[in-house]
This record gives structure tokens, sequence and C-alpha cells, in this order.
């Protein structure tokens, strides 16, 4: 993310109540414990991210290949819409 590019981070168990909402730019590190954590780029930019997992009891902790999304925003099945002639 060259500058004048920044993201924005947000960490977070309750949507409500936000643990952290920061500003994050090209070289940061943001620490999530748990919960949930999205980001976005701002307009015309990409944000990208590296992941490492790190737990206190390996195996029961640390999974990979699981994603957890909050149930506000799960995908929702394609409704039929009427056909336009």
């Amino acid at each position: 993310m060259p500058e004048p590019a920044y993201g924005i981070q947000l960490v977070y168990s309750e949507h409500e109540y936000p643990e952290l909402v920061t500003v994050v730019r090209g070289g940061d590190a943001v620490l999530v414990p748990s919960a949930y954590h999205p980001n976005v780029a701002v307009p015309g930019h990409r944000i990208a991210f590296l992941w490492a997992m790190a737990a206190h009891r390996e195996v029961q902790d640390r999974q990979f290949g699981v994603v957890n999304v909050q149930p506000r925003f799960q995908p929702v099945a394609a409704q039929p819409q009427s056909v336009r002639k």
C-alpha cells in the first residue's frame, strides 16, 4: 500500500462495540487475539494481509482452513426474480 493509500482495520466480538478501529498502512501489524477482523482499503487501492497464527494449545486452538463468518453476514441463497419482458 504505497502512500497515500491506507486501510481501516476493525477487531470485534460484537459489532456494536469494537475493541479496535485503526488506520493501517504498508508494513503495519495488527494483533487479532480472537473475534472478527474485517478490513477495507480506501477507494482505488487494494489491501493485502499476511496471516501468522499462534496458539496456547496448538492442536485445539489452531485450526487451518477454518473460516468463521459473522452470522449477520452469512451468504444468502439467491432469490428467484421475475423476468422482465
